[in-house]
């Protein structure tokens, strides 16, 4: 009988990545693994908005194209829930970088050693980053000494029901603001979208979005939500501030080309590398 493995995991852009990046290292042993996306989040969270669907429909179906992956978009039966935890401690705790190229698909921009900064920020407090800023401010600005920054996410993180929970009300926020504030405007690229809500970029702005950070010279994140996931899984470099303990917890703190820490001067000293 062939061997395999079925999951349901949940929508976020970077559950998926994260998915990929632990079950990549085991997927020799299977001769299927059929995953699908949890409905009952997509109806509480999302009130099952057809725009998030059909998106996610379209991520999980290029997140796991090939074999051994089996992706069911609209699954008629419920698959045991693996949520991040669960799929490190019970399957792979040895992360490797997979291959997402069928995410990036865009046009290049016509620039050099560029680095992106995201601007949605997940699992760090904002008053922490409150008083982080004045370290973090002369870094980023000392980056465009050298290099041109192009922004990319949102100007607004709007306070969905996903956003507005207790767990995440205080901590998830964006800095589009702060980085216009602080960032010399002939330096700058914005890239960012007004506001995306329950929904999402249309899927060829995502996969624009996914080619520029690709070809980024670095990325930097702060917390470890999905654009921290996304940036791990498919671009050169990342540099990360963080403050989570999850990461911690998992014994999970080395991903290939990527410098996280929870260390705001080893933070700064990574930025301070770049030049």
């Amino acid at each position: 009988m062939n061997k395999q493995l079925f999951l349901q995991i949940n929508l976020g852009i970077g559950d998926h990545v994260v998915a990929r990046m632990f079950l990549d290292g085991i997927k020799h042993k299977y001769d299927k693994i059929t995953i699908i996306q949890a409905q009952d989040a997509l109806a509480y969270w999302f009130k099952n908005d057809p725009t998030r669907r059909n998106f996610n429909t379209q991520l999980g179906s290029l997140v796991f194209s090939d074999p051994p992956y089996f992706f069911i978009p609209n699954p008629t039966s419920i698959l045991p829930f693996y949520p991040t935890e669960r799929i490190i401690r019970e399957l792979n705790n040895k992360p490797v970088k997979p291959n997402l190229d069928n995410l990036c698909v865009g046009k290049s921009i016509d620039i050099k050693n560029y680095v992106v900064i995201t601007t949605k920020v997940r699992e760090f407090p904002k008053v922490l980053f409150d008083q982080c800023k004045d370290k973090i401010t002369p870094a980023l600005q000392n980056l465009t000494k050298d290099h041109t920054i192009v922004i990319l996410g949102e100007r607004e993180v709007q306070r969905t029901i996903e956003y507005d929970a207790a767990v995440n009300r205080h901590r998830v926020f964006g800095i589009y603001n702060y980085l216009k504030d602080i960032l010399p405007q002939d330096k700058i690229i914005d890239l960012t979208v007004p506001e995306l809500g329950i929904a999402t970029s249309p899927f060829p702005q995502f996969q624009q979005d996914c080619l520029i950070l690709k070809e980024a010279k670095t990325v930097i994140t702060i917390g470890t939500g999905g654009n921290y996931w996304l940036s791990a899984g498919i671009s050169k470099q990342t540099i990360g501030l963080r403050a989570d303990s999850e990461l911690d917890r998992l014994g999970i703190t080395e991903y290939i080309g990527v410098s996280l820490t929870k260390d705001i001067d080893q933070f700064v000293q990574y930025l301070s590398n770049l030049h």
